[in-house]
């Protein structure tokens, strides 16, 4: 064959010369050629939970995939929060399902996927992105020295087209309102029915008895469910005792709602339980427990000069008022006196934030 002993030849005449011939060429690493997202976020470019991610690595040499150890990892970026994209399917496996294998894969392959399943809390609302591999499985297979796992250029960022919203089409709340009435008082009293409607964005249906925790003064009570399966609105009912006491209104944190062992769906799809900005804080006008501030005595504090106990013209009448509770006062309340036959009104003076008020009234010639 004339290539070969050409060849044989050349490698002669360096042998006379005293040079050796070249070594073979060792194969490299492999590195990453590309990084792709190859599902489908839907018309909406929007994922939702039970939704599956494929990101799928093309490599610049064939490379083997080890599945112990956990495997390798792609750590995915959604929202603020890393979450792992693990090995997934492999070229030519013709599987659409992840490798659960725990052996070597053989033969060397030029591509493989990173899936991850959206979970209910994940949510990004300008697209996912991708930060590192992680767990070092990969194999360049005609050297068996590691791949390297480097992004490099190929990170993806902020994937428009690749939107996560965990909620999408499950039951969200959407409105939390005390439907029930305090009263003029706006207290509660014992035996009374603190009533709260919980809105959905869709018609839910329940089962068990769901509950509401109301945070009643400094005590947490629970509010059960009571009706609205088949609508968008859920009410729960909580009957007060007299043991509970709120004085500034009763409060209904965002994760109030439970379930209780019970279930709030659309169809196989669980709400989403958390209140969000619908909470509640100190609902002003539906406090617990809290009975009217009532005058518990007045008392003519002052004393005249003259030694006839008769007060003269621009001395002051000062009253005390007592009451039952603290009070808050705002503006100029009085308290009518009669002198003689005339009334004559005394201007608050001074006590608000406690249980004694003071009126005063400065005598006129008349």
């Amino acid at each position: 064959m004339p290539v070969a002993r050409t060849a044989l030849a050349a490698l002669g005449l360096l042998a006379a010369f005293g040079t050796t011939a070249p070594a073979p060429l060792s194969v490299q690493a492999a590195n990453l050629d590309s990084l792709k997202i190859v599902s489908s976020a839907g018309s909406d470019n929007t994922y939702a939970a039970g939704d599956t991610i494929k990101i799928r690595a093309y490599w610049s040499l064939g490379v083997n995939v080890y599945t112990d150890n956990q495997g390798i990892r792609l750590r995915v970026t959604i929202g603020s929060v890393n979450r792992d994209a693990v090995y997934g399917i492999i070229s030519g496996f013709g599987s659409d399902a992840p490798t659960s294998s725990v052996d070597p894969v053989s033969g060397g392959v030029t591509w493989f996927e990173m899936w991850y399943l959206v979970q209910t809390s994940d949510m990004d609302a300008d697209g996912i992105s991708t930060h590192s591999f992680h767990n070092n499985s990969v194999e360049t297979a005609a050297s068996g020295d590691f791949a390297n796992l480097s992004l490099g250029s190929h990170a993806i960022t902020n994937a428009a087209a690749h939107k996560v919203d965990g909620t999408l089409g499950y039951p969200k709340v959407t409105g939390v309102t005390i439907s029930s009435n305090a009263g003029s008082d706006s207290a509660y009293g014992t035996g009374d029915t603190i009533a709260v409607t919980v809105a959905f964005d869709s018609t839910v249906a329940v089962t068990g008895t769901p509950q509401l925790a109301l945070s009643v003064g400094d005590s947490t009570r629970q509010a059960n469910y009571a009706s609205g399966t088949g609508s968008a609105s859920l009410v729960f009912r909580y009957v007060v005792v007299a043991a509970d006491s709120d004085t500034d209104g009763i409060s209904i944190g965002a994760s109030a709602l439970s379930l209780n062992s019970g279930t709030i769906r659309l169809g196989t799809k669980n709400a989403i339980l958390s209140l969000g900005s619908h909470a509640v804080t100190n609902a002003a006008a539906h406090k617990v427990g809290v009975q009217p501030v009532t005058v518990t005595g007045v008392v003519v504090a002052s004393t005249p000069v003259a030694a006839d106990s008769t007060y003269g013209r621009a001395e002051r009448i000062r009253v005390d008022v007592s009451l039952s509770g603290n009070v808050d006062v705002t503006g100029t309340p009085q308290l009518a006196l009669t002198i003689g036959t005339q009334t004559r009104q005394a201007n608050y003076a001074s006590g608000t934030g406690t249980d004694s008020l003071v009126f005063e009234y400065a005598v006129v010639a008349a």
